[in-house]
């Protein structure tokens, strides 16, 4: 694995196997005050199934390479949540053909509440 760095409160990791970027929130890291690595609080793992675990090697990428998160259309943010499928069924369970416009959402900005 390769750390690349901070954007935001995320921190980006390169897959070795893969070699896909990923976010994930600063919250699973522990600050090391040290820019040359990171090191991970709890196994991660990509979509590929290699774990994150450890301590990450810093490299340098081309910031001309585009990460794209998702931002509010509403505020910007980046401070956003995927609203699961868990979350979906338990809407129609509860409320039936009213939770439609809540359904048909994939994401949530925990700053101003927008589902898009």
């Amino acid at each position: 694995m390769y750390y690349l760095g901070k954007k935001d409160d995320y921190f980006r990791i390169k897959c070795e196997k893969c070699n896909k970027i990923l976010l994930f929130d600063k919250k699973y890291f522990i600050e090391t005050g040290n820019d040359n690595f990171c090191q991970t609080n709890t196994p991660l793992q990509c979509s590929c199934g290699n774990i994150i675990n450890g301590v990450i090697k810093s490299i340098k990428i081309d910031n001309s390479s585009n990460i794209n998160v998702p931002r509010c259309p509403t505020c910007s943010s980046t401070n956003i949540e995927k609203i699961s499928g868990a979350n979906k069924a338990a809407s129609v369970a509860v409320f039936g053909v009213l939770s439609l416009g809540h359904i048909s959402k994939t994401f949530k900005c925990k700053n101003c509440g927008m589902k898009f």
